[in-house]
Protein backbone atom coordinates (compact mmCIF):
# COMPACT_ATOMS: atom_id res chain seq x y z
CA UNK A 1 0.00 0.00 0.00
CA UNK A 2 0.97 3.62 -0.44
CA UNK A 3 1.87 4.96 2.97
CA UNK A 4 0.07 8.04 4.24
CA UNK A 5 0.83 10.39 1.41
CA UNK A 6 0.23 14.11 1.15
CA UNK A 7 0.86 14.23 -2.60
CA UNK A 8 0.13 11.42 -5.03
CA UNK A 9 1.31 11.46 -8.66
CA UNK A 10 -0.67 9.39 -11.14
CA UNK A 11 0.91 8.28 -14.39
CA UNK A 12 0.97 5.45 -16.91
CA UNK A 13 3.60 2.73 -16.91
CA UNK A 14 4.87 3.70 -20.36
CA UNK A 15 5.66 7.14 -18.92
CA UNK A 16 8.14 5.65 -16.45
CA UNK A 17 11.43 5.34 -18.29
CA UNK A 18 15.00 5.00 -17.09
CA UNK A 19 13.98 5.81 -13.57
CA UNK A 20 12.35 9.07 -14.64
CA UNK A 21 8.76 10.23 -14.70
CA UNK A 22 7.87 11.60 -18.13
CA UNK A 23 7.05 15.31 -18.27
CA UNK A 24 7.01 16.10 -14.55
CA UNK A 25 10.01 14.38 -12.98
CA UNK A 26 11.45 17.77 -11.98
CA UNK A 27 8.35 18.54 -9.90
CA UNK A 28 8.35 15.02 -8.47
CA UNK A 29 12.02 15.34 -7.43
CA UNK A 30 11.49 18.83 -6.01
CA UNK A 31 8.69 17.62 -3.74
CA UNK A 32 10.84 14.64 -2.74
CA UNK A 33 13.47 17.05 -1.37
CA UNK A 34 10.97 18.54 1.06
CA UNK A 35 10.92 16.50 4.26
CA UNK A 36 7.64 18.13 5.26
CA UNK A 37 5.81 16.66 2.28
CA UNK A 38 5.09 12.95 2.01
CA UNK A 39 4.59 11.90 -1.59
CA UNK A 40 4.27 8.79 -3.72
CA UNK A 41 3.57 7.63 -7.23
CA UNK A 42 0.88 5.39 -8.61
CA UNK A 43 0.96 3.89 -12.10
CA UNK A 44 -1.61 1.90 -14.04
CA UNK A 45 0.65 -1.15 -14.13
CA UNK A 46 3.85 -2.18 -12.40
CA UNK A 47 7.14 -1.06 -13.87
CA UNK A 48 10.65 -2.45 -13.38
CA UNK A 49 12.08 0.99 -12.59
CA UNK A 50 9.54 1.64 -9.86
CA UNK A 51 9.12 -1.75 -8.23
CA UNK A 52 8.63 -0.09 -4.84
CA UNK A 53 5.74 1.96 -6.22
CA UNK A 54 2.13 0.88 -6.37
CA UNK A 55 -0.18 0.06 -9.22
CA UNK A 56 -3.79 1.16 -8.98
CA UNK A 57 -4.76 -2.48 -9.45
CA UNK A 58 -3.16 -3.41 -6.13
CA UNK A 59 -6.24 -1.85 -4.56
CA UNK A 60 -8.77 -4.01 -6.36
CA UNK A 61 -10.60 -6.68 -4.42
CA UNK A 62 -13.71 -8.83 -4.86
CA UNK A 63 -15.87 -6.64 -2.63
CA UNK A 64 -15.08 -3.50 -4.66
CA UNK A 65 -15.73 -5.25 -7.98
CA UNK A 66 -19.03 -6.60 -6.71
CA UNK A 67 -20.07 -3.14 -5.50
CA UNK A 68 -19.18 -1.60 -8.85
CA UNK A 69 -21.17 -4.26 -10.72
CA UNK A 70 -24.32 -3.37 -8.79
CA UNK A 71 -23.87 0.39 -9.16
CA UNK A 72 -23.01 0.28 -12.87
CA UNK A 73 -25.95 -2.02 -13.58
CA UNK A 74 -28.27 0.39 -11.76
CA UNK A 75 -26.93 3.31 -13.84
CA UNK A 76 -27.35 1.33 -17.06
CA UNK A 77 -30.93 0.41 -16.13
CA UNK A 78 -31.78 4.09 -15.55
CA UNK A 79 -30.22 5.06 -18.88
CA UNK A 80 -32.18 2.39 -20.73
CA UNK A 81 -35.41 3.38 -18.96
CA UNK A 82 -34.87 7.00 -20.02
CA UNK A 83 -34.19 5.96 -23.61
CA UNK A 84 -37.31 3.77 -23.72
CA UNK A 85 -39.57 6.50 -22.31
CA UNK A 86 -38.13 9.43 -24.25
CA UNK A 87 -37.71 7.71 -27.60
CA UNK A 88 -34.29 9.34 -27.75
CA UNK A 89 -32.10 7.70 -30.38
CA UNK A 90 -28.40 7.07 -29.73
CA UNK A 91 -26.13 7.75 -32.66
CA UNK A 92 -23.54 5.01 -33.34
CA UNK A 93 -20.63 7.33 -32.49
CA UNK A 94 -21.58 7.49 -28.79
CA UNK A 95 -23.17 4.04 -28.36
CA UNK A 96 -20.01 2.63 -26.77
CA UNK A 97 -20.02 5.29 -24.04
CA UNK A 98 -23.44 4.06 -22.92
CA UNK A 99 -22.50 0.38 -23.03
CA UNK A 100 -22.40 -1.77 -19.90
CA UNK A 101 -18.67 -2.30 -20.40
CA UNK A 102 -17.77 1.39 -20.49
CA UNK A 103 -20.08 2.33 -17.63
CA UNK A 104 -18.58 -0.48 -15.53
CA UNK A 105 -15.02 0.79 -16.18
CA UNK A 106 -15.99 4.39 -15.45
CA UNK A 107 -17.62 3.48 -12.13
CA UNK A 108 -14.77 1.11 -11.27
CA UNK A 109 -12.04 3.74 -11.58
CA UNK A 110 -14.10 6.31 -9.69
CA UNK A 111 -14.55 4.04 -6.68
CA UNK A 112 -11.02 2.67 -7.01
CA UNK A 113 -9.54 6.15 -6.65
CA UNK A 114 -11.91 7.00 -3.82
CA UNK A 115 -10.53 3.95 -2.02
CA UNK A 116 -6.91 4.92 -2.75
CA UNK A 117 -7.43 8.50 -1.57
CA UNK A 118 -9.23 7.47 1.61
CA UNK A 119 -7.02 4.54 2.53
CA UNK A 120 -3.75 6.42 1.95
CA UNK A 121 -5.01 9.74 3.37
CA UNK A 122 -4.05 11.56 0.19
CA UNK A 123 -4.35 15.36 0.32
CA UNK A 124 -3.43 16.17 -3.31
CA UNK A 125 -3.18 14.35 -6.64
CA UNK A 126 -1.11 15.50 -9.63
CA UNK A 127 -1.93 14.45 -13.21
CA UNK A 128 -0.68 15.61 -16.62
CA UNK A 129 -3.90 15.30 -18.62
CA UNK A 130 -7.64 15.25 -18.08
CA UNK A 131 -9.13 13.94 -21.32
CA UNK A 132 -9.09 10.21 -20.50
CA UNK A 133 -11.88 8.67 -18.46
CA UNK A 134 -9.34 7.44 -15.88
CA UNK A 135 -8.15 10.99 -15.21
CA UNK A 136 -11.70 12.26 -15.11
CA UNK A 137 -12.50 9.53 -12.58
CA UNK A 138 -9.61 10.85 -10.48
CA UNK A 139 -10.96 14.41 -10.68
CA UNK A 140 -14.46 13.25 -9.72
CA UNK A 141 -13.13 11.26 -6.76
CA UNK A 142 -11.08 14.26 -5.60
CA UNK A 143 -14.10 16.51 -5.89
CA UNK A 144 -16.28 14.12 -3.90
CA UNK A 145 -13.71 13.80 -1.12
CA UNK A 146 -12.62 17.49 -1.09
CA UNK A 147 -9.08 16.59 -2.11
CA UNK A 148 -6.96 18.98 -4.19
CA UNK A 149 -6.17 17.89 -7.73
CA UNK A 150 -3.70 19.52 -10.12
CA UNK A 151 -3.76 19.23 -13.90
CA UNK A 152 -0.48 20.15 -15.59
CA UNK A 153 -0.79 21.57 -19.10
CA UNK A 154 1.33 19.58 -21.55
CA UNK A 155 0.35 20.94 -24.97
CA UNK A 156 -1.06 23.93 -26.79
CA UNK A 157 -4.57 22.52 -27.08
CA UNK A 158 -7.28 23.64 -24.68
CA UNK A 159 -9.16 20.35 -24.37
CA UNK A 160 -9.31 20.79 -20.61
CA UNK A 161 -11.62 23.77 -21.10
CA UNK A 162 -14.37 21.35 -22.11
CA UNK A 163 -14.68 20.21 -18.50
CA UNK A 164 -17.38 21.60 -16.23
CA UNK A 165 -15.84 24.27 -14.00
CA UNK A 166 -18.55 23.89 -11.36
CA UNK A 167 -17.74 20.21 -11.11
CA UNK A 168 -14.05 20.92 -10.47
CA UNK A 169 -14.15 23.16 -7.42
CA UNK A 170 -11.13 21.40 -5.87
CA UNK A 171 -9.11 21.32 -9.08
CA UNK A 172 -6.25 23.63 -10.05
CA UNK A 173 -4.60 24.08 -13.43
CA UNK A 174 -0.89 24.76 -13.93
CA UNK A 175 -0.61 26.49 -17.31
CA UNK A 176 2.18 27.84 -19.51
CA UNK A 177 1.34 31.54 -19.26
CA UNK A 178 -1.30 34.23 -18.83
CA UNK A 179 -2.74 33.58 -22.30
CA UNK A 180 -3.94 30.13 -21.22
CA UNK A 181 -4.95 31.38 -17.78
CA UNK A 182 -7.24 33.97 -19.34
CA UNK A 183 -8.91 31.31 -21.52
CA UNK A 184 -9.78 29.26 -18.45
CA UNK A 185 -10.80 32.20 -16.28
CA UNK A 186 -13.15 33.39 -19.04
CA UNK A 187 -14.74 29.95 -18.98
CA UNK A 188 -15.41 30.15 -15.25
CA UNK A 189 -12.43 28.40 -13.69
CA UNK A 190 -11.09 29.89 -10.47
CA UNK A 191 -7.88 28.07 -9.60
CA UNK A 192 -5.59 28.70 -12.58
CA UNK A 193 -1.90 29.37 -12.06
CA UNK A 194 0.54 30.72 -14.68
CA UNK A 195 3.57 28.81 -13.49
CA UNK A 196 5.17 28.17 -16.89
CA UNK A 197 5.61 24.95 -18.88
CA UNK A 198 6.52 22.36 -16.25
CA UNK A 199 6.74 19.72 -18.99
CA UNK A 200 9.22 21.90 -20.93
CA UNK A 201 11.42 23.26 -18.15
CA UNK A 202 14.53 21.54 -19.50
CA UNK A 203 14.42 23.69 -22.65
CA UNK A 204 16.59 26.26 -20.86
CA UNK A 205 19.48 23.82 -21.35
CA UNK A 206 19.26 24.52 -25.10
CA UNK A 207 19.40 28.30 -25.02
CA UNK A 208 22.45 29.67 -26.83
CA UNK A 209 22.93 26.76 -29.24
CA UNK A 210 23.58 28.09 -32.74
CA UNK A 211 21.71 26.81 -35.82
CA UNK A 212 23.49 24.55 -38.30
CA UNK A 213 23.72 26.00 -41.78
CA UNK A 214 20.80 24.98 -44.05
CA UNK A 215 19.27 22.62 -41.47
CA UNK A 216 15.46 22.68 -41.24
CA UNK A 217 13.41 20.53 -38.87
CA UNK A 218 10.09 19.12 -40.08
CA UNK A 219 8.06 17.94 -37.06
CA UNK A 220 5.20 15.68 -38.11
CA UNK A 221 2.12 14.56 -36.23
CA UNK A 222 -0.58 11.92 -35.75
CA UNK A 223 -3.34 13.79 -37.56
CA UNK A 224 -4.44 10.82 -39.61
CA UNK A 225 -3.92 8.29 -36.82
CA UNK A 226 -6.25 10.46 -34.72
CA UNK A 227 -8.68 10.64 -37.67
CA UNK A 228 -8.37 14.41 -38.05
CA UNK A 229 -7.48 14.03 -41.73
CA UNK A 230 -7.02 11.19 -44.20
CA UNK A 231 -3.68 9.53 -44.85
CA UNK A 232 -3.44 10.62 -48.50
CA UNK A 233 -4.01 14.32 -47.76
CA UNK A 234 -1.59 14.19 -44.86
CA UNK A 235 1.25 12.49 -46.74
CA UNK A 236 0.71 14.71 -49.79
CA UNK A 237 1.28 17.72 -47.55
CA UNK A 238 4.44 16.26 -46.00
CA UNK A 239 5.81 15.35 -49.45
CA UNK A 240 5.16 18.87 -50.79
CA UNK A 241 6.90 20.42 -47.78
CA UNK A 242 9.97 18.22 -48.30
CA UNK A 243 9.96 18.94 -52.04
CA UNK A 244 9.91 22.72 -51.54
CA UNK A 245 12.57 22.68 -48.82
CA UNK A 246 14.95 20.55 -50.89
CA UNK A 247 14.38 22.73 -53.95
CA UNK A 248 15.51 25.70 -51.86
CA UNK A 249 18.67 23.88 -50.79
CA UNK A 250 17.76 23.00 -47.21
CA UNK A 251 18.81 19.80 -45.44
CA UNK A 252 15.57 18.32 -44.09
CA UNK A 253 15.48 16.59 -40.72
CA UNK A 254 12.18 14.84 -39.92
CA UNK A 255 11.13 14.26 -36.30
CA UNK A 256 8.06 11.96 -36.28
CA UNK A 257 5.53 12.05 -33.47
CA UNK A 258 6.15 9.17 -31.01
CA UNK A 259 2.76 7.60 -31.88
CA UNK A 260 3.12 8.05 -35.62
CA UNK A 261 3.07 4.99 -37.86
CA UNK A 262 4.57 6.48 -41.04
CA UNK A 263 8.03 5.25 -42.05
CA UNK A 264 9.69 8.35 -43.48
CA UNK A 265 12.92 6.50 -44.26
CA UNK A 266 10.88 4.26 -46.53
CA UNK A 267 8.99 7.21 -48.07
CA UNK A 268 11.94 9.55 -48.68
CA UNK A 269 15.05 7.37 -48.57
CA UNK A 270 18.23 9.48 -48.33
CA UNK A 271 16.40 12.71 -49.22
CA UNK A 272 15.87 13.36 -45.50
CA UNK A 273 17.35 12.47 -42.12
CA UNK A 274 14.85 10.90 -39.70
CA UNK A 275 15.49 11.39 -35.97
CA UNK A 276 13.62 9.90 -33.02
CA UNK A 277 14.90 11.76 -29.96
CA UNK A 278 15.86 15.17 -28.54
CA UNK A 279 13.30 17.41 -30.20
CA UNK A 280 14.65 20.57 -28.54
CA UNK A 281 18.17 19.96 -29.83
CA UNK A 282 16.90 19.69 -33.40
CA UNK A 283 14.70 22.78 -32.99
CA UNK A 284 17.60 24.99 -31.89
CA UNK A 285 19.97 23.54 -34.50
CA UNK A 286 17.53 24.46 -37.26
CA UNK A 287 17.38 27.73 -39.18
CA UNK A 288 13.62 27.41 -38.85
CA UNK A 289 11.07 24.74 -38.00
CA UNK A 290 8.19 23.45 -40.11
CA UNK A 291 5.33 21.64 -38.40
CA UNK A 292 1.68 20.68 -38.76
CA UNK A 293 0.99 20.80 -35.02
CA UNK A 294 0.53 23.80 -32.73
CA UNK A 295 2.31 22.04 -29.84
CA UNK A 296 5.65 22.00 -31.70
CA UNK A 297 5.04 25.59 -32.80
CA UNK A 298 4.78 26.74 -29.18
CA UNK A 299 7.95 24.80 -28.32
CA UNK A 300 9.72 26.63 -31.15
CA UNK A 301 8.45 29.90 -29.62
CA UNK A 302 9.82 28.92 -26.21
CA UNK A 303 13.21 28.28 -27.83
CA UNK A 304 13.00 31.50 -29.91
CA UNK A 305 13.21 29.73 -33.26
CA UNK A 306 11.19 30.85 -36.28
CA UNK A 307 8.50 28.38 -37.27
CA UNK A 308 6.09 27.75 -40.14
CA UNK A 309 2.87 26.04 -39.13
CA UNK A 310 1.23 24.38 -42.15
CA UNK A 311 -2.34 24.32 -40.95
CA UNK A 312 -4.37 21.27 -41.93
CA UNK A 313 -6.99 20.89 -39.22
CA UNK A 314 -6.87 23.76 -36.69
CA UNK A 315 -9.42 26.56 -36.46
CA UNK A 316 -7.41 29.64 -37.62
CA UNK A 317 -9.13 31.79 -34.98
CA UNK A 318 -7.44 29.75 -32.25
CA UNK A 319 -3.96 30.43 -33.62
CA UNK A 320 -3.74 34.20 -33.11
CA UNK A 321 -1.67 33.72 -29.96
CA UNK A 322 1.02 32.05 -32.04
CA UNK A 323 0.97 34.52 -34.93
CA UNK A 324 1.23 37.45 -32.50
CA UNK A 325 4.57 36.19 -31.17
CA UNK A 326 6.44 37.24 -34.30
CA UNK A 327 7.85 33.74 -34.21
CA UNK A 328 5.34 31.74 -36.27
CA UNK A 329 4.07 32.03 -39.83
CA UNK A 330 0.76 30.21 -40.31
CA UNK A 331 -0.11 29.06 -43.81
CA UNK A 332 -1.78 26.42 -45.94
CA UNK A 333 0.28 24.06 -48.05
CA UNK A 334 -0.50 26.21 -51.11
CA UNK A 335 1.13 29.22 -49.41
CA UNK A 336 4.04 27.29 -47.93
CA UNK A 337 6.75 28.42 -50.35
CA UNK A 338 5.76 32.07 -49.92
CA UNK A 339 5.87 31.63 -46.13
CA UNK A 340 9.53 30.70 -46.34
CA UNK A 341 10.25 33.86 -48.31
CA UNK A 342 8.30 35.94 -45.77
CA UNK A 343 9.87 34.41 -42.66
CA UNK A 344 11.69 37.61 -41.75
CA UNK A 345 9.68 38.01 -38.54
CA UNK A 346 10.50 40.21 -35.54
CA UNK A 347 10.14 38.42 -32.22
CA UNK A 348 7.65 39.98 -29.81
CA UNK A 349 9.18 39.14 -26.42
CA UNK A 350 6.25 40.60 -24.50
CA UNK A 351 3.78 38.34 -26.25
CA UNK A 352 6.12 35.34 -26.13
CA UNK A 353 6.23 35.68 -22.33
CA UNK A 354 2.45 36.21 -22.25
CA UNK A 355 2.09 32.89 -24.07
CA UNK A 356 4.61 31.01 -21.93
CA UNK A 357 7.06 31.73 -19.13
CA UNK A 358 10.32 30.11 -20.22
CA UNK A 359 12.83 30.34 -17.37
CA UNK A 360 13.12 26.67 -16.35
CA UNK A 361 11.62 27.34 -12.89
CA UNK A 362 7.99 26.35 -13.50
CA UNK A 363 8.24 23.26 -11.30
CA UNK A 364 9.43 25.34 -8.33
CA UNK A 365 6.43 27.67 -8.60
CA UNK A 366 4.10 24.65 -8.87
CA UNK A 367 5.71 22.96 -5.86
CA UNK A 368 5.21 26.08 -3.72
CA UNK A 369 1.50 26.21 -4.63
CA UNK A 370 0.97 22.50 -3.88
CA UNK A 371 2.77 22.82 -0.54
CA UNK A 372 0.85 25.99 0.42
CA UNK A 373 -2.49 24.28 -0.27
CA UNK A 374 -1.54 21.31 1.95
CA UNK A 375 -1.71 23.52 5.04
Amino acid sequence: EVEKSSVLFFTYAQHLKNGKLLRVNNLYDELAKDEQVNFDLLSTISNKFWMNKDSVYDYLDKDLIQKVKHISQDILSKINLFLDKSGFKIVPEIKFFLSKEFIFMLVLYYYLFKKIITQSEVKSIVITADSHFIERSILAACDNLSVNSYVIQHGFGDGFTHLNGQFLKNNSFFVFGDYFKEILVDKGYDNVHSVGPIVNDDLVNYFGIKPIENKVLLATSVLWEDKLTDIDSYLDTIKKVVQVLRKKGYNVCIKPHPRERNDYNDIFGNEVIVVKNDLYKHIVESNFVVTVTDSVAIEACMLRRKCILVNLTIDPNSLSALSNTGCVNICTIDDFEDSITNLNLKLNEKHLNYLSISDGKSYIRAKNIIKKNLK
